[in-house]
């Protein structure tokens, strides 16, 4: 079809784009414009109409597609999980059950809990397994409609299932709080186990850390892999606030439990990426009560850039980020090498920042 079935200063193509986005009224509603449709364009409007309606249903064909791809792999993942939780259990009741004392790693996210298991898992005699109750894990657990009874019946089995001399887990405190766990009654289920208390100094760090890894959804990187694609998103200060009281309130959580003190070693990311060997030496070793051994590990630091490259509105707050308190000292606390806690008991100070976020809101 021509231009020549439609007078005027309007064109064919100016009506098809009108057809498609703006509808049959707008077309012959528009202003300034007298247009004579012929039974050609009739034509092309019911056909342009068709497909805009086939173009809706495949719209919607694609979302419940999608939810039943979604659906579909969370019963794959659930179907997995039971079969791995009874696999643990039937080891659980068909093996000797050796005296073996748990060891758990007790952390938040972006802490370089992935690195520190790395290495715990370099030395000869030693295992630790990733999030054991995580919901997206193949060996973790659901998170609704599921007893306290049921996630620590599956610890025990997971610790059993190990056959190594020292073995362990890591434990996130978003999952303990996803469960409804609470620390003390951890520690009344597991009152011999023993506690890696690792946290992250510099809190903005660890911040963005978080941000990166949830926007690219890697969590970890090889040494040798290619460096990622750089990544900068917009600096809420609120929401960073919120979560440096988060992270504080967790930690703060594990030194109000005078159990769990009495039986933990702190250690910092900063002392694990320093240097790792010697950290070992001085405090990891003693406290598993094995011999020194070279660690090892294939993994590496995900973020090399400075903190003005990743964010983008970085110049307005700057100052905001200068003066407000981000950062955590837990070092003076830790425990002795061997285990035990300290003669003076004193919770770490924050210096406290109201008066700087009340004045500072970019």
């Amino acid at each position: 079809m021509s231009s020549a079935d439609v007078t005027g200063r309007v064109g064919l193509s100016w009506i098809e784009h009108s057809m498609r986005y703006y509808g049959h009224r707008s077309l012959l509603s528009e202003p300034g414009r007298q247009i004579m449709v012929s039974s050609d364009t009739v034509m092309l409007y019911a056909k342009v109409k068709r497909n805009a309606g086939k173009l809706r249903k495949i719209k919607k064909d694609g979302a419940i597609k999608a939810s039943l791809k979604y659906f579909r792999r969370l019963a794959v993942l659930r179907a997995r999980q039971l079969y791995f939780g009874a696999k643990l259990a039937w080891a659980y009741r068909t093996t000797k059950k050796n005296p073996k004392r748990p060891f758990f790693v007790l952390c938040a996210a972006r802490t370089g809990s992935n690195l520190f298991i790395s290495y715990l898992n370099s030395i000869p005699g030693v295992s630790f397994d990733l999030e054991i109750i995580s919901r997206y894990q193949t060996y973790g657990l659901r998170r609704f409609w599921i007893s306290k009874k049921a996630v620590f019946r599956h610890i025990r089995h997971f610790l059993h299932y190990r056959r190594e001399k020292v073995r362990g887990g890591k434990l996130f405190f978003v999952h303990l709080e996803e469960l409804k766990i609470s620390l003390d009654e951890l520690i009344r289920e597991f009152p011999d186990a023993f506690w890696f208390v690792l946290y992250r100094k510099d809190i903005l760090a660890q911040y963005l850390s978080y941000k990166i890894a949830n926007q690219t959804q890697r969590w970890t990187r090889r040494i040798n892999s290619p460096p990622e694609k750089p990544v900068q998103f917009v600096f809420d200060a609120a929401d960073a606030l919120a979560y440096r009281d988060r992270i504080r309130r967790n930690y703060q959580n594990v030194l109000a439990s005078e159990a769990m003190c009495k039986r933990c070693l702190w250690i910092s990311y900063e002392a694990l990426a320093a240097n790792p060997q010697k950290l070992f030496e001085d405090k990891v070793f003693s406290f598993l009560q094995v011999p020194p051994a070279p660690i090892r590990t294939h993994l590496g630091k995900q973020n090399l850039r400075p903190v003005a490259e990743v964010i983008t509105n970085y110049a307005a707050v700057r100052e905001f980020i200068e003066k407000a308190v981000f950062t955590q000292d837990y070092e003076s606390e830790a425990t002795p090498a061997g285990g035990g806690r300290p003669t003076k008991n004193k919770k770490p100070q924050m210096p406290e920042d109201r008066e700087t976020t009340a004045r500072m809101k970019p």
